[in-house]
């Protein structure tokens, strides 16, 4: 205030007697054209100035109070803003979470459907063992003489030309549980062969192993050759070491093609790999 005390003194200072205003610069915008006061005849020049000082000071607490609210306006609407967008955001997040959560819970919905599936399908696979053993109880062997299956330990052929993609006891691939048997890389059409002499007790298509071979070797051993495309022995037939009895295949639900071979020993799954010969 000081300042434009002075200011408003020197402009008075130049007032000519009986004028009847004033002119002085606008104190804010200095490219704004000046500003003419009027004056009080009734008062004396000193009195003209203390008063026009009193309401330019009234005037300067008015604008800077206003200067305040705006500014105070500004700040407000910024975090109006600020908050509308957080808001926005924890929406869109929320919304992300929902979709999220229900994709979660259609494979949660997804998977316990295959499980009890995958369930259904091993019980159906011991069931029909447990009947084989039943009914081949009473069933004389062929009489020929070769070494035992017992004894084949480590010597058996390998059912398939491929890598092994899943071992026994592991649960790679499946959604719970662990293979019983193990699972071998093959091309579609590749030949499946005899692991040892036995008989054919079962060749059909069986839930969640497709077209499936089952031979007795006889003193409880059997053996499983699943997923094949064609099936070239039939329920009945002898077969010997190495023979050809199927062609790989992907049916009962796989995804690409292969072999899934099992050894059952009494009605037990036991891992086939120690049995078959060491690869060079």
């Amino acid at each position: 205030y000081r300042k434009h005390g002075e200011l408003l003194q020197s402009a008075y200072g130049d007032v000519e007697p009986g004028a009847s205003s004033v002119t002085v610069p606008d104190f804010y915008r200095e490219d704004l054209p000046d500003v003419e006061i009027p004056l009080d005849p009734s008062r004396s020049l000193q009195e003209n100035i203390e008063y026009n000082f009193h309401q330019y000071r009234r005037l300067t607490d008015a604008r800077q109070k206003v200067e305040d609210r705006l500014l105070e306006s500004i700040e407000l609407r910024d975090a109006i803003e600020r908050q509308r967008q957080r808001v926005d955001d924890l929406e869109r997040q929320r919304g992300e979470r929902t979709a999220v959560l229900a994709r979660v819970q259609d494979e949660i919905a997804d998977d316990s459907e295959a499980l009890a599936e995958l369930e259904a399908d091993e019980a159906g696979l011991q069931s029909l063992l447990d009947e084989l053993r039943e009914e081949l109880a009473d069933i004389p062997e062929q009489a020929v003489d070769r070494p035992g299956f017992s004894s084949r330990r480590g010597d058996l052929p390998w059912p398939v030309e491929g890598q092994v993609a899943a071992r026994f006891g592991s649960n790679e691939g499946r959604l719970d549980g662990a293979w019983q048997g193990v699972l071998l890389q093959a091309d579609a059409g590749a030949p499946v062969r005899a692991v040892a002499h036995g008989q054919v007790v079962f060749a059909n298509w069986l839930r969640g192993f497709g077209m499936l071979l089952i031979i007795d070797h006889g003193d409880g051993y059997m053996t499983l050759y699943g997923h094949n495309e064609g099936l070239y022995v039939d329920v009945g037939d002898w077969v010997e070491d190495g023979q050809v009895i199927a062609a790989a295949g992907d049916t009962g639900g796989r995804d690409r093609p292969g072999l899934y071979f099992e050894l059952r020993i009494a009605g037990q799954p036991e891992d086939p790999l120690p049995w078959l010969r060491r690869r060079g």
